[in-house]
């Protein structure tokens, strides 16, 4: 493969997301560095000082949110934007009086203000797609209440599979999707195609995470990709490291966002950060020209092919083998 005549621009830094799970919680299967307090702090100062202005949490992630509010609060974050996620709500059963549905929605939501410090979460995404419909609706429907209440911006949805895209798509108080998205990912034609139809008629910003699923597609430890259902990752690896050199790319990291990045349908990328190393190193991607819209062609048709345990990691084994 050589390169296209034509490069499309990668959109720079205002399209990356940093995603602070790193920041909370042990998460992915590349995450070994551990960060103080004052570490992680000055981790997001570099990144707003870089021209960083999205930053994605949850209520799940640990101490993440409380990380971002004290960011938040050094006033250092103004002017940026906060994408957090409701509670799992783990703790509810499936026919939980609705009293009590509404009753952890309100204090999921009460804690994620007081630990970002924001009377008004900018932008809440359901971290379960299934909660759009679960408890007869109620969950979703208090989320509306305090939306109108002002106390959420934007109500979105965080989704998993192309039918959750679907789904979320039909109910129009949806302004914000988060999917995972791939290079050896090929399940999302249809829910591409139902998003752009969509935004014809309303806006709905679309991110997408896990573009190196969740760092495996950077690892060479076979220990790992066999735990993520992979038998051939020695071939899988070659073909990407191949496809980098003869794209005249800089590494398999490269690739996977250059591929991202040439997505038109995607608004913002999140990529998890737990070192300067790390950050430096994605701003120098996204600045980087991207890839012609007949490389880009290529590439999806050329790409191996991923099961769908591997694209879902939490379907992976844990443990060792």
């Amino acid at each position: 493969m050589e390169l296209g005549e034509v490069s499309l621009n990668r959109g720079g830094i205002t399209r990356l997301i940093v995603g602070t799970a790193q920041l909370g919680m042990i998460y992915g299967v590349a995450n070994q560095t551990y960060l103080n307090h004052d570490q992680k702090l000055s981790l997001l100062q570099r990144a707003r000082a870089a021209g960083i202005t999205s930053f994605d949490t949850a209520r799940a992630y640990g101490r993440s949110e409380n990380v971002l509010g004290d960011f938040i609060r050094s006033g250092e974050a103004d002017g940026c934007d906060v994408v957090t996620k409701l509670a799992p709500l783990a703790e509810l059963p499936d026919d939980a009086l609705a009293s009590h549905v509404e009753d952890a929605v309100r204090a999921s939501v009460r804690q994620s203000q007081l630990a970002l410090g924001m009377p008004t979460l900018s932008t809440l995404l359901l971290h379960r797609a299934q909660h759009l419909d679960a408890w007869d609706g109620r969950t979703w429907e208090t989320l509306l209440r305090l939306r109108d209440d002002g106390q959420i911006g934007v109500l979105g949805v965080s989704v998993q599979t192309p039918d959750e895209v679907l789904r979320a798509l039909e109910d129009e108080n949806v302004g914000y999707v988060q999917m995972p998205f791939n290079l050896l990912d090929h399940r999302w034609a249809s829910a591409i195609a139902a998003l752009e139809s969509r935004r014809e008629r309303r806006p709905v910003k679309v991110a997408v995470r896990s573009i190196y699923l969740q760092g495996l597609l950077l690892s060479d430890d076979d220990a790992m990709w066999e735990r993520a259902h992979v038998d051939d990752s020695v071939g899988a690896r070659r073909w990407m490291r191949n496809t980098a050199v003869n794209l005249g790319l800089s590494g398999i990291d490269d690739l996977c966002l250059a591929y991202a990045a040439a997505q038109t349908w995607i608004d913002g990328i999140v990529i998890g950060i737990d070192n300067e190393e790390q950050l430096m190193r994605n701003l120098d991607l996204m600045s980087q020209p991207g890839l012609s819209t007949s490389k880009i062609a290529a590439l999806s048709a050329e790409r191996p092919a991923f099961g769908a345990d591997t694209l879902d990691p939490s379907k992976w084994m844990r443990g060792p083998l």
